[in-house]
């Protein structure tokens, strides 16, 4: 019974199914065409200009903190990264790792704080959903999970009554503060810069030094 109704409404509706079977196949032979004509009319041979400049500016914008979960050695805690360098948050200091452009080298350098106090490290997020998560591939197999969602890193105590926080300025990139609470004896702050040859003040007052 249901055979003699398909059949009878295929007889019915015959001139109808055609025509729509046609109209299908002509849309999309023209969307062929269409597609056709784009490549062969792209001209694949044009040089096409990057402003290197703009994209050196692009990547130097881009920096971000991210927590240690296994992908750098234990002793940092927290990672700062910008177009220019890795940062290495360790309790008694900051390690700073420079590759360079032309001989590919790393070049390490370090700021060690002096006769600190009870310094815990710790970080502020930025808001959910506005930073990237990350995935690190270790040896073996195993999958670290690790995400750019710190605007700041404070250590807490780093002298007594003393502590410290790191931001990235857009325009001067790593900065960083010391919060002095009430009180607090300020000749405490002690910083060691180790790996650099030469250490001077520049004609606009900034603190400027020589690598090895």
């Amino acid at each position: 019974m249901i055979l003699r109704w398909i059949k009878f409404y295929l007889i019915i509706n015959r001139k109808r199914i055609m025509k729509l079977t046609r109209l299908k196949f002509g849309f999309s032979l023209l969307s062929l065409l269409m597609v056709w004509n784009s490549l062969f009319s792209f001209n694949w041979n044009k040089e096409i200009p990057i402003d290197t400049a703009q994209l050196e500016k692009a990547l130097s914008g881009h920096f971000y903190f991210e927590k240690n979960v296994g992908q750098f050695p234990e002793s940092a805690q927290y990672i700062g990264r910008d177009g220019q360098a890795f940062y290495l948050f360790e309790p008694e200091g900051v390690s700073v790792l420079v590759e360079g452009a032309e001989s590919q080298r790393v070049v390490n350098f370090s700021f060690n704080f002096l006769e600190v106090f009870a310094p815990t490290l710790g970080g502020s997020r930025k808001p959910e959903g506005t930073y990237t998560k990350k995935n690190y591939l270790q040896q073996g197999g195993a999958m670290l999970q690790s995400d750019e969602g710190y605007e700041k890193i404070y250590y807490s105590s780093l002298w007594k009554d003393i502590d410290a926080s790191f931001y990235f300025d857009p325009n001067q990139g790593l900065k960083y503060d010391f919060i002095v609470q009430p009180g607090a004896d300020a000749s405490q702050i002690g910083l060691e810069m180790e790996g650099v040859t030469d250490l001077y003040l520049t004609e606009e007052g900034e603190l400027a030094f020589i690598t090895n």
